[in-house]
């Protein structure tokens, strides 16, 4: 059985779903972040945002390391090797 219960708008228990299940629907828009749970088990009202897993996947991706504060152009050349050529 899966261990929640989503609770309506109107305040009727529908439709059961694990946390795997509400994440598409939320998703898919079916449910918003605000829906009402009941956790089987324990008889717990709770929120869809309150689930881990749920945080877990609408969690803002990690930062990107800083850009430097130079560029190098593009047509910049090398300096001179001052090494010998090899063969």
């Amino acid at each position: 059985m899966p261990p929640y219960r989503v609770i309506s708008k109107e305040g009727r228990q529908s439709a059961d779903a694990d946390a795997a299940t509400l994440v598409r629907w939320l998703r898919a828009g079916y449910i918003d972040f605000e829906a009402l749970l009941v956790d089987v088990a324990t008889v717990q009202t709770m929120q869809v945002k309150s689930l881990p897993e749920v945080q877990m996947a609408f969690a803002p991706p990690p930062p990107t390391a800083p850009r430097p504060e130079y560029e190098i152009p593009l047509d910049a050349s090398l300096p001179p090797s001052t090494e010998s050529p090899t063969r």
